[in-house]
């Protein structure tokens, strides 16, 4: 299936993220980083672009945060998966990311989750997927897979700035391997506002159209 996909080192892990059952567990995992930082003013130090809009609320709120745990914490919308596509592997919380980007889950169902990043980097979904899945995306035409199947679908409990559970840091659309963030352009170009709103790209039936770019599932 994957034969002539490249194979992202960020998500080739080599130990999976265990799977954290029940939205109180999860809380408690993340609650040392706290829930609406970038809301309260805190500014990333870090960003290979810049730093995305400061937003308490809404689908464009702290790219590379964690969604699931705080949205638990805090009444948001329940996603049953979620996470961002950033410029490099290493931005903080809060950076802007990759918008554009297609990902699609493929549960261990074959049922397939496609999603767009919308104009921060951030995607998510609340269909179910069964686990575990694999996941990839693609960027211009070019495809990154995340081959190890995977039980944790809060994708920033292991694709943080540093990496945890094996993963080398942010899903990135790109091959760390090969060097370079291929695709951004100076300024950060591709994220444009909106732009991933409407059919969003994607084929399949029955999905949500909305600004966080849910766009479908396909058997």
């Amino acid at each position: 299936m994957y034969g002539s996909v490249k194979q992202l080192g960020v998500h080739d892990m080599k130990s999976r993220c265990i799977s954290v059952i029940g939205s109180t567990i999860l809380v408690a995992a993340f609650a040392a980083s706290g829930c609406g930082s970038q809301g309260n003013g805190d500014v990333p130090a870090n960003c290979e672009l810049e730093a995305a809009p400061q937003l308490d609320k809404g689908e464009e709120m702290e790219p590379g945060g964690d969604c699931i745990g705080c949205h638990a914490q805090d009444g948001g919308p329940s996603y049953s998966i979620a996470g961002t596509v950033m410029a490099i592997e290493d931005d903080d919380e809060g950076c802007l990311g990759l918008d554009g980007v297609l990902v699609e889950v493929i549960g261990a169902d074959g049922k397939k989750i496609r999603m767009m990043t919308n104009s921060v980097g951030n995607f998510f979904s609340s269909e179910g997927i069964k686990k575990p899945y694999t996941a990839k995306i693609t960027q211009d035409g070019q495809e990154f897979a995340m081959v190890t199947p995977q039980t944790d679908t809060n994708c920033a409990s292991c694709h943080s700035s540093v990496g945890k559970e094996g993963a080398a840091g942010r899903i990135v659309a790109f091959d760390p391997s090969e060097g370079g963030a291929g695709g951004e352009g100076a300024g950060g170009g591709e994220a444009g506002a909106g732009g991933e709103t409407g059919a969003g790209g994607a084929s399949g039936s029955g999905g949500e159209t909305g600004a966080g770019g849910e766009t479908g599932t396909t058997q």
